[in-house]
């Protein structure tokens, strides 16, 4: 045989065993990393948890979405914005809202359509929701702070819906101003449009 046929036999001999110890070596390889990485755990980092599914806890979803009240924070950033006496009483809105079972909203869009949210009222009088100023009178209940206005009219809405049944803007017209109810009904859309303002986006 031609020692040049025998050189390139061995060439290519050599090159096959290379070849194919090489693509052993590589699948050997790639299917010990395959089985490890199926018993390594998933990571946490700092104070992040990964999931690969929602969380069985429903509590981990509760503390992600809980928020505090935003009711108070919308009603005292509209009456800041409009630079009216009853910016900060938020608070004292939302609760006798809540202690008397009245829409959140239904006092503060009242005392805007009434008084500018108390910049329109008899001096002193703390009276920004017109209560008890009735036809051809020019002032009404005065009160000793705004905490006994809000308790004292909050109070009185809840007895229109226990007695009379009045819920909605419109039906407290018929009693709150009857006059506006017999002409248009002007008072219930001005409060339908506050309380339309304060909805949180």
């Amino acid at each position: 045989m031609p020692k040049l046929f025998k050189g390139s036999l061995w060439i290519l001999i050599l090159f096959a065993t290379w070849f194919f110890g090489t693509g052993v070596f590589f699948v050997f390889l790639s299917v010990t990393l395959l089985k490890h990485s199926s018993k390594t755990p998933l990571k946490q980092e700092a104070n992040y948890s990964i999931y690969l599914a929602s969380p069985k806890d429903p509590k981990i979803i509760q503390q992600a979405i809980s928020s505090d009240d935003v009711r108070p924070v919308i009603l005292d950033q509209y009456f800041a914005s409009q630079g009216a006496p009853l910016a900060g009483y938020g608070k004292c809105l939302v609760v006798n809202a809540d202690k008397y079972g009245l829409d959140w909203r239904l006092l503060a869009a009242i005392a805007m359509q009434e008084s500018n949210g108390g910049k329109k009222i008899p001096r002193d009088s703390c009276n920004a929701w017109g209560w008890a100023i009735f036809t051809g009178k020019d002032s009404g209940t005065y009160f000793d702070s705004w905490e006994h206005a809000i308790e004292t009219v909050s109070k009185g809405l809840a007895t229109y819906r226990d007695k009379y049944g009045l819920v909605t803007p419109e039906e407290i017209m018929t009693r709150y101003t009857p006059d506006s109810s017999a002409n248009g009904g002007s008072w219930a859309k001005g409060v339908r449009y506050f309380m339309n303002l304060f909805l949180p986006l």
